[in-house]
């Protein structure tokens, strides 16, 4: 049943694309024509389609201009480069997008997922992770769009663009090892209602000319600064700053440009100058701060700038008493609620709905925090996944396995019962729902949930060893009661 569903949302893709140009399509097994994506890219015409099946595919892309890639979400269909080049690469591109899938290094060696060079491309839906540079880096010219996307857990920066223009809506920009994005030789970047959270050497990065605008994003809990703006200009409207190690701003003598209606909160210091305020061509108006250890440095108070609580809940609500919320008028980003819910249920510009996708995206990235040992990590991810789809019984059995893992029984019994109750019939789920007894010494309930297995499955021999373990113990026990 499953398998058949996983065939009629394919041909589903394969019809819609073929409405707008020619469809190729890939699956591993070339039952559709092609088993490889960049024999199916290198068949394409300029306005074709190439649609890719579920399964994980170890190549190394050569991008050409007027095609689209389109996978089934990124938690489905999966690129991993598999060699000491970029997994995507493209020059002179015009008109490529790409959406619906998950971009991963293998043996890649300091060189980015995706590199572009004087091209124009459209990304949506997808997640790019696990590079030992940056996701994206854009070059020479090069237009990049980026729509509800992740790029997480890079070594780099998230996307490094140098003399390129930007485009970063709706999407997670979180956990890269460098900057979450960095602009540099007059690159331009345009980012809106976009999460830049615990990167690790700053948010964003703007120097040597560039320029940024960013609007209506949460920046939160990043190492050094939320933004850095270095011989550069920045339009920042309606941001919520906060808990970022250094400055929510810092701005060095050559910045330029405007901050305002933003919320800085919680930061080492709110807005940081590095030079003569009046030589800087930057001018601060109508924000709000609380709870830094200092709310300017070597700046002074902007015109309508206040000092107020601005009544947050853990997840950045405002409450409705809000200093923040003047009427119809605003300062900092939307809640939080409303940002994720923008980006949980508006569809993706693709043939994928976005529902397809970004649990799957949660559910991937907590799979690549959970193989890497960063277990907190691992746990925020699978539980956005669990609460973006209920009825999704994967993420619950992989916190179970992480809070086995970190000896927490309990939780890990509950994580289980939960991903049993959503799928009785998976035996996996009731073995290990059944070892977690075994291992509270609650032997009578893991030997029903090891029944319930080898009901399912009766030629697992793990099963058959653990339910010989079990009732070698009840028969200990009922001995030693016996005794007594």
């Amino acid at each position: 049943m499953i398998k058949k569903s996983i065939l009629v949302i394919f041909l589903i893709l394969v019809t819609v694309a073929q409405a707008n140009g020619g469809v190729i399509a890939v699956d591993r097994r070339g039952s559709s024509g092609h088993a490889t994506i960049q024999a199916a890219i290198n068949a394409a015409m300029p306005g074709d389609t190439v649609v890719i099946a579920d399964g994980l595919y170890k190549e190394n892309l050569i991008l050409k201009s007027g095609i689209a890639l389109r996978g089934r979400g990124s938690g489905l269909s999966r690129i991993e480069g598999d060699g000491d080049r970029p997994v995507i690469y493209g020059q002179g591109l015009e008109d490529v997008t790409l959406s619906g899938l998950s971009i991963s290094s293998g043996r890649n060696k300091n060189i980015p997922l995706i590199l572009l060079t004087a091209s124009k491309i459209s990304i949506s839906n997808t997640l790019l992770y696990g590079s030992p540079l940056s996701a994206i880096e854009a070059k020479n010219g090069s237009e990049v769009n980026i729509k509800y996307s992740l790029i997480k857990g890079n070594r780099g920066s998230g996307l490094l663009s140098s003399g390129s223009k930007i485009s970063i809506e709706k999407s997670f920009i979180s956990g890269n090892g460098f900057f979450g994005i960095e602009i540099k030789e007059k690159g331009e970047a345009s980012i809106k209602d976009s999460y830049i959270n615990e990167n690790q050497t700053g948010g964003v990065l703007v120097r040597e000319g560039g320029k940024v605008s960013l609007q209506n994003n949460l920046i939160i809990g990043n190492i050094f600064n939320g933004i850095w703006i270095k011989d550069a200009i920045c339009q920042a409207s309606n941001n919520t700053i906060a808990g970022n190690t250094k400055a929510g701003i810092f701005l060095e003598p050559t910045a330029k440009g405007e901050i305002s209606n933003n919320i800085l909160y919680r930061n080492n210091t709110g807005i940081k100058g590095n030079g003569d305020q009046n030589k800087m061509g930057i001018s601060t108006t109508n924000n709000l701060f609380w709870g830094n250890l200092e709310n300017y440095s070597g700046l002074s108070k902007g015109a309508g700038d206040l000092v107020a609580n601005p009544l947050f809940d853990t997840n950045y609500n405002l409450d409705d008493k809000s200093p923040a919320l003047r009427g119809e008028k605003r300062i900092g980003a939307l809640p939080a609620s409303l940002l994720f819910t923008k980006l949980e249920e508006e569809p993706a510009q693709t043939v994928i709905q976005n529902d397809e996708g970004l649990y799957q995206t949660h559910y991937e990235a907590g799979m690549t925090y959970k193989n890497k040992g960063e277990y907190d990590q691992a746990i925020v991810e699978f539980n956005r996944s669990a609460e973006l789809k209920s009825d999704y019984s994967l993420p619950y059995y992989q916190l179970g396995k992480i809070f086995e893992r970190m000896r927490k029984l309990e939780l890990a019994k509950d994580a289980y019962a939960k991903a049993v109750s959503l799928e009785p019939d998976n035996p996996d789920f009731h073995l290990a729902l059944g070892e977690t007894y075994w291992s509270l010494k609650e032997y009578s309930l893991a030997q029903e949930e090891i029944k319930k297995a080898m009901a399912i499955n009766s030629k697992s021999e793990k099963g058959k060893k653990m339910l010989e373990k079990i009732e070698t113990e009840l028969e200990k026990n009922s001995d030693n009661q016996e005794e007594k």
